[in-house]
């Protein structure tokens, strides 16, 4: 059997986090879900912690900034946000981020890759906002919000249950960040400066 490439390796990797977690992460673990030997893996990491590595950048440039590109595929804002929506409810392993964020509370350099991670999905969310808006305070309010229900519907279990459909998930994530403005009212308090959201 010929060598595999380092993306087989590291679908096998997202697959091992969605179901056991980091601590599922190994070597051993690795090469069964792959169906080679040790070698093939040391043919391209020098070790777990180097995979690791690989890993996190690889989630963080295709399944991040991948995605991000293949939204402004999509001409509006609206459209691009739409689309952003789509690849991410529609995704296959929806607890990855789960199992990445619990792995970021425990280890420094998955802390640092989350972290950048988050700064580039809620900066893209911010810009698709300032397209829909003129005002950039709110822009990065809406942006904010949206970055915070992608985040939130990613993490909560009753949204990973296999009874719960696609299409009502993403009306529910997609229908009030496209909306903000009628569904979100921002009411700036003189006193104290403080804001508060009106529900309508």
């Amino acid at each position: 059997m010929g060598r595999k490439t380092k993306s087989v390796w590291f679908a096998a990797g997202f697959a091992l986090l969605g179901e056991q977690g980091e601590a599922g992460l190994t070597i051993e673990a690795l090469i069964s879900c792959v169906g080679v030997t040790k070698g093939s893996f040391y043919h391209h990491f020098k070790n777990r912690t180097a995979y690791s590595v690989a890993l996190l950048d690889y989630w963080e440039q295709e399944m991040t900034q991948g995605i991000i590109d293949q939204a402004n595929v999509e001409v509006t804002p609206k459209e691009r946000m739409d689309r952003l929506t789509r690849l991410t409810v529609d995704a296959d392993n929806p607890q990855l981020e789960v199992a990445i964020r619990a792995w970021a509370l425990r280890d420094p350099v998955v802390r640092e890759f989350q972290e950048k991670v988050d700064k580039k999905r809620m900066a893209y969310c911010v810009l698709l906002c300032e397209g829909l808006t003129k005002n950039k305070a709110e822009a990065k309010m809406w942006g904010e919000l949206v970055f915070t229900v992608f985040v939130g519907a990613g993490v909560i279990p009753a949204y990973h249950t296999v009874g719960k459909s696609k299409s009502i998930l993403k009306r529910q994530v997609n229908t009030p960040l496209l909306t903000c403005k009628t569904i979100i009212s921002p009411v700036i308090q003189s006193d104290r400066g403080k804001t508060i959201f009106l529900i309508k």
